[in-house]
């Protein structure tokens, strides 16, 4: 690429920050590769060190698990560069230093930077320095990609393709969700963002440097379409730990060594959350809800259920990953992450959409009339005092006004407002105040009004619309029916089909197939005598199929067959049932002995085996089986 300039290269710096031992005993980064030249003064490079191991008092170490993490360094005009560093042992055994790999750029972009990072740990473990500078100042030649876009880096016949998410809009849609998902359950989560909105100084706490960035980072991606504008350190050195007493707004992450001192510092109307045990060390007054409390129920309940669901999968896909799973089991889970973070993001966005969306309405002539935009809804008039006044929704507002559009938001207000404008043609003016159908009169009490298919007529149903199916056009339908005498009924609701009050047992015997003769007592020429007392069939010990043992008493069913003359029901076709209709069953005469019900096992007793004499006098009154019948 010819462009090469700041503004659209790929990254700025490549360094590559080592651990040594000094002679006082203490550990020390130092710098063992960087690009470009490490001759060229760069003042930052100190201070990247710091950020690549804030812990480095706690190695050498025998294992540690691979971490990739950010941390943004502020210039003097303001400027902000976004460092991303993946640390690692080398390989081999015993206690050992790792290595830290660090990406200095312009550009916020974890996903597609996490990956550039990969590939150069494996071109620094098992290329020579020559192939590791070719690769790196391949890619120092690309500009910074598009939403979407795919660039290749080709070397010794071997390409390398990185793609930049399609981040347009919102964030959640490319970082990692598990890690704050699963620490933090969704009343701590929605109290952070709450935080965020008014601009509140948060501190994270966590013994891991990944869980620490990766629970800023998708806190603060929580906020778009807004962007955190102050001081923002997922991983505070050591030797920064000053930055918790600042008077501005901050979000900063300290590791959990550092937090008895962190303690000892001045601070003032501080978050400060334990990730590990899910709960809040300090908060303004003592109480962590201050700033949730002012947002209303109608508008933090979605979002609640939204993340609470979210946690659910979650854990439930990590307890799949542990065992063995196939390809296809495999793709599912994936998909239902993918699914999962569209389903945040839409939530999240929507809850903009019904606070926010609003403020077109106040820019007039260049100038945004902030007290009419904060009193129209007095219901959120506490939240949005408050958000107005927040640096990041100035910024929003500015940009607005100089005709920075970000497509994606403002096509959710457009959705938003055609559903207002539909709403009003049924008579709901405001689809987020309470000014509903039933505050204007037209009913009284509970129920009435209009719902969606998905939230079907209720007796006791409020009145008000549920603000959370707003974006998109649902189909309604009228729950209640007006009369002109003022009162209301709901609409008929069609019967249930219901079934015959009785079964009819049929008063004539079954037909007998044609050309066959009834040579079954069993059939159709049996008396219902016969069937009443038929004796029950003897299974076989062994057998897993012949384990079938009719009711010896009559039942029910029985008996209104003897009452009304008619013929006995149909035997089943298969084996071993006592009463089959196989060809060999037809042909086979049976002899019947009459049971009564006096003497008969309770059912479920296994049938007793008969004496050698009993057995014997049997075979000797069965008769010989016929030779002469036609094949059935």
């Amino acid at each position: 690429m010819s462009d090469t300039t700041n503004e659209v290269k790929l990254y700025d710096l490549v360094l590559v920050v080592e651990l040594q031992q000094e002679s006082n005993g203490k550990n020390a980064p130092f710098i063992s590769y960087r690009y470009p030249s490490l001759f060229e003064v760069d003042p930052f490079s100190a201070s990247v060190t710091q950020f690549c191991f804030p812990d480095m008092e706690k190695f050498p170490a025998v294992a540690m698990p691979k971490e990739i993490f950010s941390f943004v360094l502020t210039e003097g005009d303001g400027e902000r560069r976004f460092g991303y560093c993946l640390r690692k042992l080398p390989p081999g055994t015993g206690a050992r230093y790792p290595v830290a790999f660090s990406i200095m750029a312009y550009f916020p972009c974890f996903p597609l930077y996490s990956k550039i990072l990969e590939a150069m740990a494996y071109h620094y473990e098992n290329s020579s320095m020559k192939q590791l500078t070719e690769f790196v100042d391949s890619m120092l030649k690309q500009r910074f990609p598009d939403p979407g876009e795919t660039f290749e880096i080709k070397m010794q016949g071997k390409g390398y393709r990185f793609t930049r998410p399609n981040d347009s809009d919102s964030l959640l849609e490319h970082i990692d969700l598990d890690t704050i998902l699963t620490s933090l359950d969704e009343t701590n989560i929605l109290i952070i963002f709450a935080g965020l909105l008014v601009e509140r100084r948060i501190i994270f706490c966590s013994e891991h440097l990944s869980t620490l960035s990766s629970c800023i980072q998708t806190a603060v991606a929580l906020v778009y379409p807004f962007m955190w504008q102050h001081i923002y350190i997922p991983v505070l050195p050591r030797s920064l730990l000053s930055f918790v007493c600042a008077p501005m707004p901050f979000v900063v992450g300290v590791l959990k060594a550092d937090l008895d001192e962190v303690l000892r510092n001045p601070m003032d109307e501080v978050l400060l959350i334990d990730i590990d045990n899910d709960c809040f060390i300090l908060a303004p007054d003592g109480n962590p809800n201050q700033d949730l409390d002012l947002i209303p129920s109608t508008y933090i309940d979605p979002l609640r259920k939204l993340l609470k669901a979210s946690a659910k999968l979650i854990k439930k896909n990590q307890k799949k990953k542990k065992d063995k799973k196939t390809e296809e089991e495999i793709r599912q889970m994936e998909y239902e992450m993918k699914m999962l973070k569209k389903d945040l993001t839409a939530g999240f966005i929507n809850f903009f959409v019904q606070t926010v969306g609003p403020y077109r309405n106040y820019i007039k002539d260049g100038s945004f009339d902030s007290e009419n935009f904060t009193e129209a809804r007095p219901n959120l008039k506490p939240f949005l005092e408050q958000l107005a006044t927040a640096q990041m929704f100035e910024i929003f507002i500015q940009e607005r006004i100089r005709g920075v559009d970000q497509s994606g938001f403002e096509k959710k207000i457009d959705n938003y407002q055609k559903m207002q404008a539909e709403m009003a043609k049924l008579g709901i003016e405001d689809l987020d105040s309470s000014s509903t159908l039933r505050k204007k009169g037209r009913f009284k009490g509970k129920g009435g009004g209009w719902s969606t298919l998905r939230n079907q007529f209720k007796r006791d149903q409020p009145t008000s619309v549920d603000s959370s199916t707003i974006i998109g056009t649902p189909t309604l339908v009228k729950t209640t029916t007006e009369r002109t005498d003022g009162t209301r009924v709901a609409p008929p609701v069609p019967k249930r089909p219901q079934g015959p009050s009785s079964f009819t047992v049929p008063n004539k015997p079954l037909p007998k197939a044609p050309g066959t003769r009834n040579t079954n007592p069993f059939r159709a020429t049996a008396s219902v005598s016969d069937f009443l007392s038929r004796p029950a069939p003897v299974a076989p010990s062994k057998s897993k199929r012949n384990t079938w043992l009719p009711q010896t008493s009559p039942s029910d069913f029985s008996r209104q067959v003897a009452a009304a003359g008619a013929a006995e029901p149909r035997g089943g076709r298969g084996r071993g049932r006592g009463f089959g209709t196989s060809a060999r069953a037809r042909q086979r005469p049976v002899s019947v002995r009459p049971v009564t019900n006096s003497l008969a096992a309770p059912r479920g007793t296994p049938p007793r085996r008969p004496s050698a004499g009993l057995l014997n006098s049997r075979k000797r009154s069965l008769p010989s089986v016929p030779t002469d019948l036609p094949p059935s």
